[in-house]
């Protein structure tokens, strides 16, 4: 609290509270001081961490007599993020980004894509395409009491061997990213990782 507070100038205290408390994904710092489950205290455990930008937002959006010139949610989100890691009370993967949703298809599904060309190699050899190109659009993510859900659906793009028999050219996938809670809402274990696919067969109903 006395960090943020450092960092922006005529930020009173009750707000500093409130605005941690929104980082670690709660609505209030009553909510975070009474969570004897997931206490934040336990951060060190974790080893993936989901700033909660959208809560500072709101949380921000709620609060009155914040100084002019407060940072936005983001920049919040970043310093506290960076003052955890600094300070080594944090040494795992940070998820930092406006939304989960824009985080899982720009960055975490891209660096999972070799991954995931494996995992699919099967629905792959049932085609004589070359896949190289994935693309995830629809992201749902699920909080629960303990820790969160985020599915993700998309297709995997292929071109086919002219000089073999049309099998079919795209898969359609669900990318599954399951994290358990370890303090707080937005600090979790090891990610658990699943991908599924199956040849999307529109092509044979219009042939």
């Amino acid at each position: 609290m006395a960090f943020l507070r450092a960092n922006t100038p005529g930020l009173r205290v009750a707000h500093a509270h409130e605005i941690v408390a929104a980082f670690f994904g709660y609505k209030s710092n009553i909510a975070l001081k009474s969570d004897a489950a997931y206490p934040i205290d336990d951060i060190a455990k974790a080893q993936t961490m989901v700033p909660d930008v959208e809560g500072i937002k709101t949380r921000l959006a709620k609060l009155i007599g914040l100084p002019a010139a407060i940072p936005s949610a983001f920049e919040i989100a970043d310093m506290l993020t960076r003052f955890l890691v600094d300070n080594g009370w944090f040494g795992g993967t940070v998820w930092l980004y406006e939304t989960v949703e824009n985080y899982v298809t720009e960055v975490y599904l891209v660096e999972k894509d070799y991954e995931i060309m494996n995992q699919l190699s099967g629905v792959m050899a049932e085609t004589n395409a070359y896949f190289d190109e994935a693309y995830f659009e629809e992201v749902e993510v699920t909080r629960t009491n303990d820790g969160m859900i985020i599915e993700a659906a998309g297709q995997y793009y292929g071109s086919n061997d002219p000089d073999r028999v049309f099998a079919g050219d795209t898969i359609d996938m669900t990318a599954t990213i399951k994290l358990d809670r370890v303090a707080g809402h937005t600090c979790f274990g090891e990610e658990d990782f699943m991908i599924g696919g199956e040849l999307n067969d529109d092509w044979y109903e219009d042939a």
